[in-house]
């Protein structure tokens, strides 16, 4: 997906200068663990672009949601407006009219020019 590229003359990761869009999308699955180990792998690898300094997307799709994903979701806004720049944010759940509430946090943001929930 990147590749992580180390400057020894300044000490700066080379990568977090290339603008990007992140895309995951959730694998069909109705076991909760591989829902989990999804999970665990989108917020590692939002770990790991934590320090890029633009992300023109992230894009989160096919989740089936339900309310003790809610923090994990917020996670992805929080990273979204807080910490990435980023300016398109889509995140589509399968809510099965199940409510996400839109974290008041983000609300306050200037880079975020679309959302999609």
């Amino acid at each position: 997906m990147y590749c992580l590229v180390y400057c020894l003359n300044d000490g700066k990761f080379l990568w977090k200068f290339v603008p990007t869009s992140l895309d995951f999308n959730f694998p069909v699955s109705n076991n909760e663990n591989d829902t989990r180990d999804y999970l665990v792998s989108i917020h590692r690898e939002l770990y790991y672009w934590r320090f890029c300094e633009k992300i023109w997307k992230l894009r989160v799709w096919c989740l089936k949601y339900e309310e003790r994903y809610a923090k994990d979701v917020d996670i992805w806004v929080h990273f979204t407006t807080k910490l990435a720049d980023v300016e398109d944010l889509e995140v589509r759940l399968s809510t099965n009219n199940r409510r996400y509430e839109f974290p008041q946090f983000a609300y306050k943001n200037a880079s975020l020019r679309n959302l999609v929930l």
